[in-house]
């Protein structure tokens, strides 16, 4: 569960600030780009804009974006998250309402999934080298056995009224990689829509959201990447309006040990990177957050039990599963159901 890949991409080449002059009379197609939360951001929007209000716009994006990772950065020690981690207490925390919101999503979604996405397995990322830093073996037996009286989404408690967040073992805390970056393209997609922007895409790491219509005036196009680890192409294509997109794969991120490759997405149950597991998941959902945590679920669950769960409730999901050397894909009846509306 950390800052991840792209794996579902916009479909468009990276230009100028200004791309060009589309979408009807009076108005243009905007790009902005930069860096945040150890990867990259662009913002496609539609709009009728002057100078001032381009400089306004990428000038908010950019604080948006600045404050989540201030709220939720595991590598900045004095990020809200990593002040929270250092609080070796039991009493109740208060929590900014970004960060209140963010692990209400988390917890919802452990509990609904029995523990398979939990967010307290920060210490055992760090024990994994997941966390950039350098680890020479997987961690021993012993050490997991410690490390996992420290894990479970049980061991927090969430008053959402008084915003609050307790530990019930001091000694927990949280890594909110699976989670925060879809947070993040809601919030830019919230801050675009105050100023009155309803035409645009917004993609962080390869998490999407998209309302309205692109500048040829038909729905956003976004490319699923084929879960390849030595090259980049495309799986498929679907169309996305008024909707987020979020993709988890452990064909990128991944550590070796003696020639043996680790998966950088652990299940929390069994405190291992995950074996047997779908190469990538897509979730489509209302809300970048959700669709972000539902996917990292998902993968976890795996290609059966996971697919069960995405049905049960209906959420719309595609799995790509590695079979015989080549890809193959499993979609919920929820996903198809966009697919067949796509133009």
């Amino acid at each position: 569960m950390l800052w991840g890949t792209a794996a579902a991409v916009p479909l468009f080449l990276f230009a100028a600030f200004v791309y060009h002059i589309a979408g009807g009379e009076g108005t243009a197609l905007y790009e902005f780009r930069g860096e945040t939360m150890g990867t990259t951001y662009h913002v496609r929007l539609v709009a009728a804009l002057n100078a001032e209000q381009q400089k306004t716009i990428g000038e908010g994006i950019q604080q948006t974006l600045d404050d989540v990772d201030r709220r939720m950065s595991t590598y900045r020690p004095d990020s809200e998250l990593m002040q929270w981690n250092a609080r070796e207490t039991e009493e109740p925390v208060a929590l900014s309402a970004p960060l209140c919101e963010v692990f209400r999503c988390a917890l919802q979604v452990s509990r609904e999934t029995s523990g398979a996405f939990d967010v307290t397995v920060a210490p055992l990322v760090e024990a994994w080298g997941f966390d950039k830093r350098v680890v020479m073996e997987p961690p021993s037996p012993s050490v997991i056995e410690q490390l996992r009286q420290c894990v479970g989404f049980d061991k927090l408690q969430l008053d959402e009224n008084a915003c609050t967040l307790r530990k019930t073992n001091p000694k927990v805390t949280a890594n909110l990689s699976a989670v925060a970056k879809g947070y993040a393209v809601d919030c830019v997609a919230r801050m675009l829509e105050n100023r009155g922007i309803h035409r645009y895409m917004v993609e962080v790491g390869g998490e999407v959201r998209t309302r309205g219509e692109n500048a040829e005036g038909v729905p956003w196009r976004i490319a699923i990447e084929t879960p390849e680890v030595d090259k980049r192409s495309v799986f498929c294509v679907i169309s996305l309006q008024d909707a987020a997109m979020a993709t988890s794969g452990n064909y990128r991120n991944f550590v070796e040990f003696a020639g043996k490759r680790y998966a950088h997405i652990l299940d929390p149950r069994t405190a291992q990177p995950i074996q047997a597991a779908p190469e990538s998941v897509s979730v489509v959902h209302t809300s970048c957050m959700w669709a972000d945590a539902y996917a990292t679920a998902l993968t976890v669950l795996g290609a059966e039990e996971g697919y069960r769960f995405a049905c049960e409730r209906q959420i719309a999901a595609l799995f790509v599963i590695s079979e015989e050397g080549r890809f193959t894909e499993k979609a919920t009846p929820a996903f198809d159901a966009l697919r067949r509306k796509s133009p």
